[in-house]
């Protein structure tokens, strides 16, 4: 998913209105059970036992939402506004934030599930504007020791979440160089989302293949003894068939909002072969390379 990658000088303008309009702004946004609030549009829905991007980003958060189940979003329009509280031990960058303005006390700690002994003292708010195109996810507050959580929240990687920070200084404090500096940060931040949807990408293929190591009896036997050996290269007495084989095809949700045909084959080359003797006895072993592929179509 790709940034706005030009922002001018009107832009930039305008950006810095609403940064110190939205400061003065009281937002409520109603929420709708277990669906995202219509800030925002969904790319994609992950359940408790799927295996989402938040598994691969910085560590497993898909912990700290309800039943492990979230959504990933983008912004609904141009921009959408978070907020965030933080004091004492909470930076205001943090990780975490809220599309509502409310106050700082126990009910508050209640529904985002923030115990006082992590030492964020909810004092003072942060206000973030993301651009349409930086991937969200958001969903119900997991409990956390004794508080039960339930409110909504939307966690941003850390990464992304300093570009960002970036990008508002840039906005707020305008320069001659600040259309070629939003560019630069607009520009990182697409490659830094790109390589995480990617890794996500192919550790999802990867688990799949393993998963079919142990379960690919449609293919000749050599070729199943092969996989389950593991690896990418094999080597044998016997002669294997080389060639490509399909060995999986699902329909899988991407990043991106769409739908598409995930296509797991491998395929093995021969590479060599080696004769040896051993005293009267003439041993041949044959190497080969198996190569995995993934496809989307």
């Amino acid at each position: 998913m790709v940034l706005y990658t030009q922002f001018n000088a009107v832009a930039l303008s305008i950006l810095n209105c609403v940064y110190v309009l939205c400061v003065c702004r009281d937002i409520h946004t109603k929420m709708a059970g277990n669906t995202p609030h219509n800030l925002t549009e969904v790319k994609m829905h992950v359940g408790p036992h799927e295996y989402g991007p938040l598994n691969v980003f910085e560590g497993e958060h898909m912990g700290n939402f309800c039943g492990g189940s979230y959504f990933v979003t983008t912004a609904k329009n141009d921009f959408i506004t978070l907020y965030r509280l933080h004091g004492g031990a909470a930076g205001q960058a943090g990780q975490y934030w809220s599309v509502e303005q409310r106050g700082g006390n126990e009910a508050y700690r209640y529904d985002m599930a923030l115990p006082s002994s992590w030492g964020n003292s909810l004092q003072n708010e942060s206000t973030l504007l993301v651009p349409k195109g930086v991937l969200l996810f958001e969903g119900k507050v997991g409990p956390q020791e004794h508080y039960l959580g339930g409110g909504w929240q939307i966690f941003i990687p850390e990464k992304i979440v300093q570009s960002l920070f970036e990008l508002k200084e840039t906005a707020l404090h305008q320069t001659g160089n600040s259309q070629r500096h939003a560019d630069s940060i607009i520009e990182r931040m697409n490659k830094m989302q790109s390589e995480m949807v990617s890794n996500w990408e192919k550790e999802r293929a990867t688990r799949i293949v393993k998963r079919l190591q142990n379960s690919s009896q449609n293919l000749p036997v050599s070729i199943q003894n092969a996989l389950r050996s593991g690896g990418s290269s094999h080597s044998s007495g016997d002669k294997l068939p080389t060639g490509s084989y399909t060995l999986h095809e699902e329909r899988v949700t991407c990043l991106d909002g769409s739908s598409k045909t995930m296509s797991v084959s491998v395929r093995t080359e021969f590479v060599k072969s080696v004769t040896t003797k051993q005293g009267r006895t003439v041993i041949t072993t044959n190497y080969y390379n198996i190569i995995y592929t993934t496809e989307y179509k």
